[in-house]
């Protein structure tokens, strides 16, 4: 399925951030979706699934979000997913991290 990828920091990342970072991956190892997506590629929660684009790939657990429209999946801004975002700075510095194309399936 292909489907926009945003990136952006949580609240609890940021208060790990500043000291529990042996607890950041508990927060990083999920991808939101929105519930009607997550039956198009047939994941339940907790499901394995892979986001690619270009010639990278991650490895994510599914969770539901139902505040997200359709065809957006949502992750929290971590080294791992960078791997997904073109090395591009803003005039800020900041990396690219919202409205890229991917594809997402699950694992078997």
């Amino acid at each position: 399925m292909k489907a926009i990828l945003i990136t952006a920091r949580s609240i609890r990342q940021g208060e790990l951030i500043e000291g529990l970072k042996h607890l950041m991956s508990t927060e990083l190892n999920f991808c939101d979706l929105n519930p009607e997506d997550m039956l198009k590629i047939d994941v339940k929660n907790g499901d394995k699934v892979v986001l690619r684009r270009d010639n990278s790939e991650i490895f994510l657990k599914a969770r539901c979000n139902p505040t997200l429209p359709l065809g957006l999946v949502y992750v929290i801004v971590h080294p791992e997913v960078n791997k997904l975002i073109p090395y591009n700075k803003s005039l800020r510095g900041m990396m690219p991290g919202k409205g890229l194309e991917i594809e997402i399936e699950k694992i078997p």
